[in-house]
């Protein structure tokens, strides 16, 4: 019984000294990983009260170096970071300048990337917040680490290289959350109205699969010019119960949307987008992230890098938000339920 003992005891120190040397060491390539580097679009609204946010939520309000994406420099002579709370105030280092040809600083300063490695000796994580501040990251040569938000997928595999970490957390809504909504919340039949352009292939072959998936028929054109916009549309509006408006650039432009709108009312079909915006501007229905929910789902990937963690490459939001357009829905006699509802059974959906 003592020898007994003894081994149990002597197994238990040994356990706990692995355990100990565990929780000494550092988690996979997070000890590689430094400060945190914005590079914000200006072309997005908002974007600096985005940081803003994203640094409080992650607890670095008032520690949070942001710059603009024209402000950028990718190599060898680039500017100092500014505070996110006041973009043109003093810099810790030589004061920020807008023209940086050859000659115009007697010492340039480094570039971002290189600045802070140098400062912390780890290789920064870079948020780029939107597809302007994306090309403006991408373009640096430095190996790094990036976080992109506020972008779509297009614009993330036009970037993509070998030697960058890129994870993107992107404003596409998965097909099967949009075809979903619509069959909770409009009568049957369900043939999906969809009107794309060249550069949205991609979109309609995902949206060709979940309906497959949800046994919905999907009723679409190609419009590969402005001109052939009409047509497609009236020939789809025809012949589908309920419009789909893609979330690709070109048609959620604000002349293609309206156009759009425009049709979808006067034939008196339901348009369903993947903005806020186009739900107030006349679609009955949407699902799309709201900012405060873009924040959260970037705090996540960010801090799941910090802790040594690798988010998804490519992420659609998890969360997000219904919007109903009561009346456009009266108008259309649709019993659309509130979106508090919709949202609910919503999120319960498989």
């Amino acid at each position: 019984m003592p020898y007994q003992r003894r081994f149990v005891l002597a197994a238990l120190r040994s356990c706990a000294a692995v355990l100990f040397w565990i929780s000494l060491s550092p988690r996979a390539d997070a000890g590689d990983l430094g400060e945190l580097t914005f590079v914000r679009d200006a072309g997005v609204t908002a974007s600096d009260e985005f940081v803003e946010a994203l640094g409080r939520r992650l607890g670095a309000d008032g520690k949070l170096r942001s710059v603009l994406a024209s402000d950028y420099s990718p190599a060898g002579a680039g500017v100092e970071l500014a505070r996110a709370d006041d973009d043109d105030a003093a810099f810790e280092l030589p004061p920020r300048t807008r023209s940086l040809g050859s000659g115009t600083l007697p010492n340039p300063v480094l570039d971002e990337t290189q600045a802070l490695k140098q400062r912390s000796g780890k290789r920064p994580i870079i948020v780029a917040v939107g597809a302007e501040a994306l090309h403006a990251v991408m373009r640096s040569p430095q190996k790094k680490t990036v976080v992109a938000v506020l972008v779509n997928t297009a614009d993330v595999e036009s970037v993509r290289t070998a030697d960058t970490e890129l994870y993107a957390i992107v404003t596409d809504q998965p097909m099967q959350r949009q075809l979903q909504l619509i069959e909770l919340a409009i009568p049957k039949p369900h043939r999906i109205g969809l009107v794309y352009p060249p550069d949205a292939e991609a979109q309609y072959s995902a949206v060709s699969v979940a309906a497959r998936q949800l046994g919905l028929t999907v009723v679409a054109k190609r419009s590969d010019t402005a001109a052939d916009l009409s047509g497609a549309l009236a020939s789809v509006l025809a012949t589908s119960d309920v419009l789909l408006l893609l979330s690709d650039p070109i048609s959620l432009a604000p002349g293609v949307a309206q156009s759009v709108l425009r049709s979808a009312a006067a034939a008196r079909k339901p348009v369903v987008s993947s903005t806020e915006a186009l739900v107030r501007a006349g679609a009955v229905l949407g699902v799309y992230t709201t900012r405060e929910q873009f924040v959260e789902e970037a705090a996540d990937s960010i801090t799941l890098l910090q802790r040594g963690g690798k988010p998804p490459a490519i992420a659609m939001p998890r969360r997000f938000s219904v919007g109903v357009n009561s009346t456009v829905a009266q108008a259309l006699a649709l019993p659309v339920s509130d979106q508090d509802a919709l949202q609910r059974r919503l999120s319960a959906a498989p």
